[in-house]
């Protein structure tokens, strides 16, 4: 539902795909505009959001929770936003919840996607919706699809079991650089491995549930514990060397 009437609020980097997207790509398909901005300090984007009157915005977890947390005492300041979507990172329902509550005029929910996959999906589609925006990371948005597999047989679970996320649609990638990652993320028919555990529950809905994928998401980055360990492991005092995600208040992971 982005128009010409929406003004997008948009913090996320433009070399992440989210900041893409919404800088080059959705003013030319929606008419909206997007305002951006280079720098993250919350209570500038809170600024921003105000001065512009922007309606839409989105990004990583800590977008919202520092966003959350500044203008909780003062709501009537966000007034003018409809759409807040999150993702890029765990994001957790409880989240979601407190942002509902706190600017009841707004539709927060979660989404799913990456650079290689862009959007997967997406949130509700009015108020009666709302609980799923926080307990599920979105709806598969046609013409995506997706299955949910054994990670060890690639065979479909049935609703509701955990499995593999595959996905397949015209937001995909073309391929990696090198030819040889390739064998491993795509399956002959053309479907992603998108690296991460899931659920399918109330037909077209995702839960996340976890990652096959060995990697640390902070901030919405990418962290990969082979790189860290391998640069500690060059420093001749260091003899042993294990690199694991923690849970993070601010930046999802650390």
């Amino acid at each position: 539902g982005i128009g010409r009437a929406d003004v997008v609020f948009m913090p996320s980097p433009v070399t992440h795909i989210t900041g893409a997207i919404w800088a080059f790509d959705m003013p030319w398909v929606a008419g909206n505009t997007s305002v951006l901005m280079d720098v993250w300090p919350p209570a500038d984007g809170i600024e921003c959001i105000e001065k512009n009157g922007c309606t839409v915005t989105g990004g990583a977890t800590p977008f919202q929770q520092q966003m959350l947390d500044l203008a909780e005492t003062t709501p009537e300041r966000l007034a003018s936003l409809r759409l807040f979507f999150c993702g890029g990172t765990t994001v957790s329902p409880e989240l979601i919840t407190r942002a509902s509550a706190t600017f009841p005029q707004a539709m927060f929910y979660r989404a799913y996607g990456s650079t290689e996959m862009l959007t997967a999906t997406l949130g509700p589609a009015d108020r009666s919706e709302a609980s799923l925006g926080a307990e599920t990371d979105g709806r598969i948005v046609y013409p995506v699809e997706m299955r949910i597999v054994d990670p060890a047989t690639d065979r479909p679970v049935k609703e509701g079991e955990e499995g593999e996320i595959l996905l397949r649609g015209p937001g995909l990638c073309a391929g990696y650089i090198q030819p040889a990652d390739n064998d491993a993320a795509f399956l002959p028919d053309g479907f992603f491995r998108m690296g991460d555990l899931g659920r399918q529950v109330h037909g077209d809905w995702l839960v996340i549930t976890g990652r096959t994928k060995d990697i640390i998401i902070r901030s919405g980055e990418n962290i990969s514990p082979k790189e860290v360990e391998d640069a500690l492991f060059s420093h001749p005092a260091i003899a042993e060397v294990a690199n694991v995600a923690m849970p993070s208040p601010i930046t999802g992971e650390k």
